[in-house]
C-alpha cells in the first residue's frame, strides 16, 4: 500500500480541563506521539503486517529523523520521504480536557506542510510495488489539494485502487469544495471514508441510509463507509448495507487517529480478501482500541491483539436485508 500525506508530532497535553481565556492551567501529564492523518494510517498498516510505502515530506530536524526511524521499525518504506534543508517538522499541540477526551484544542506549527506538492509523487515508481494509494488530510496540504483529482486519475491509469478520507478541515461548508467531491473525487475512488458530520454535509442527508444513497449516487461501485464514533460504522458495497456497532470502551483517554486506524484496518484487511463484514469489525476493534491510550498510534493492534480482543466478545450477526452486527462480553 501506497500512503501519501502528512506526518508530523502531536504533543499532547491532559488538563483537568478547558481553560478560559487568561486562565492558567496545570497540565497533568505530556507525551509526544506520532501523527498526522497519514502517518497514523501509516503506522497501523505497519503495526498489522502489512507492507506500507510512504510519500511525505519532513524538516532535516531530530523530529523528521525520529519520525522516519519509527516508520522503518515497523516495516515501513520511508525511501519516499523528503528531508527538507533547513526545514521544520509540523507539529500539533493538542491541549485535552481529561472530563470530556472528545473535546480538545489545537495548533499547529505547519512547518514543511506547505511544500508537498504533486511533483513530487511520482507514483510510477510504484507501478509493481502496490496494488492501494491512500490519499487524505485534503485540507492540510495547500500545494497538494488542488492536484488531488488528477493524482486519483494517474493512479487509476496506472492500475492502483484508490482510498480516500479527506479528514477534518474548514472546507465542509464552502459549496465549491463539495462540488469537487461529489463530481471530481468521490466517483473515482474504490474505498471512501467519511464520518457523521462530513457525510451530512457533503450529501445534505441526516440519517447514514440517507447519506449512503446519495453517495451512491456519485459512486455506485466503490465501497462507502460512514464512522459514526460509539456507534460503529456503515458501510454500502452495491446494495448491501452493513451495519457494526461500535465496541464497548470504558475509558476513553483519547480520540486522535481513531478514525485514520478505522481507515488503515479497513483496507488492509479487506486487501488480504476479508469480507467487508469481518474488515468492518476488525476496524471498529482496532479504532476501539485506539481510544484508551494517549495520541494515535499508541494502542493500535498488531494481528494477535486484534485476535485476543475479539475473543473477548461473542460477535452477533442479525441477518436481514442488510447485516446488523453487534456484540456481547464473554
Amino acid at each position: 500500500m501506497l500512503i501519501a500525506g502528512d506526518l508530523n508530532f502531536d504533543i499532547i497535553d491532559l488538563l483537568p480541563r478547558l481553560p478560559e481565556v487568561g486562565e492558567e492551567i496545570f497540565i497533568t501529564s505530556r507525551s509526544r506521539t506520532l501523527a498526522g492523518s497519514a502517518g497514523i494510517f501509516t503506522h497501523a498498516i505497519g503495526k498489522l503486517g502489512g507492507k506500507a510505502d510512504f510519500i511525505g515530506k519532513v524538516g532535516d530536524d531530530e523530529g523528521g529523523q525520529n519520525l522516519c526511524e519509527q516508520l522503518h521499525r515497523i516495516g515501513v518504506n520511508v525511501d519516499g520521504v523528503i528531508r527538507v534543508p533547513n526545514g521544520l517538522t509540523a507539529t500539533t499541540y493538542i491541549y485535552v480536557d481529561a472530563a470530556h477526551p472528545g473535546q480538545r484544542l489545537m495548533i499547529t506549527l505547519r512547518g514543511v506542510f506547505d511544500e508537498l506538492d504533486l511533483r513530487e509523487l511520482e507514483l510510477g515508481n510504484y507501478r509493481d510495488k502496490v496494488d492501494v494509494l491512500h490519499l487524505c488530510s485534503y485540507f492540510v496540504l495547500p500545494k497538494l489539494q488542488p492536484e488531488i483529482p488528477r493524482i486519483i486519475q494517474q493512479a487509476k491509469v496506472l492500475g492502483f485502487q484508490v482510498s480516500f478520507d479527506a479528514n477534518s478541515g474548514d472546507g465542509w461548508n464552502d459549496q465549491q469544495t463539495l462540488e469537487v467531491f461529489r463530481h471530481e473525487i468521490f466517483p473515482f475512488v474504490d474505498y471512501l471514508f467519511l464520518n457523521r458530520y462530513e457525510a451530512s454535509a457533503v450529501t445534505g442527508q441526516s440519517q447514514p441510509y440517507g447519506m449512503l444513497d446519495r453517495l451512491a449516487d456519485w459512486n455506485p461501485n466503490g465501497i462507502l463507509t460512514i464512522k459514526l464514533d460509539a456507534e460503529g460504522s456503515f458501510s454500502r458495497f452495491g446494495t448491501r448495507t452493513v451495519h457494526v456497532d461500535g465496541f464497548p470502551c470504558d475509558h476513553i483517554q483519547d480520540t486522535v487517529g481513531a478514525g485514520d486506524t478505522f481507515d488503515a484496518t479497513f483496507v488492509h484487511f479487506h486487501q488480504k480478501g476479508f469480507s467487508i463484514d469481518d474488515a468492518a469489525i476488525l476496524a471498529n476493534a482496532n479504532a476501539r482500541s485506539t481510544l484508551e491510550k494517549a495520541g494515535g498510534p499508541t494502542g493500535q493492534c498488531t494481528e494477535a491483539d486484534l485476535i485476543d480482543l475479539l475473543s473477548r466478545y461473542q460477535v452477533e450477526r442479525i441477518p436481514q436485508s442488510d447485516t446488523i452486527v453487534r456484540y456481547q462480553i464473554k
